[in-house]
């Protein structure tokens, strides 16, 4: 709904939104929201963190070993107890077994573009 928003603000009125357009308002959401993600990424614990990555750079299934390996998690209690931490914690939504996706995509891509994942 953010993105919206802001893609809604930065469309001239009675105009389209064009690809300038919809990067002006990424920029505007990216520089809004910036310090937010940065603190629930800090909020996190490290293995959280890595086990975050680990799905979010395997496409949903955090417990692939090369997931594992590319995050330095490794497969065993720690990495189930960090996706335990991050689905209770709403961060993580569990769609089978094995399978998991980030509920905030936004958070995600923040993840994959900073330097902070």
């Amino acid at each position: 709904m953010l993105l919206a928003d802001a893609l809604w603000v930065h469309t001239p009125a009675g105009g389209q939104a064009t690809a300038a357009t919809w990067a002006a308002a990424l920029d505007h959401v990216w520089r809004a929201t910036d310090r937010e993600l940065r603190e629930r990424w800090r909020a996190l614990s490290a293995n959280e963190r890595r086990a975050l990555k680990a799905t979010i750079v395997s496409g949903g299934t955090p417990f692939h070993a090369k997931a594992l390996a590319a995050v330095d998690l490794p497969k065993g209690g720690a990495a189930e107890r960090a996706i335990e931490g991050l689905v209770d914690g709403g961060e993580l939504e569990q769609l089978g077994r094995g399978r998991y996706r980030p509920v905030d995509p936004l958070f995600a891509r923040w993840i994959s573009r900073t330097s902070a994942g």
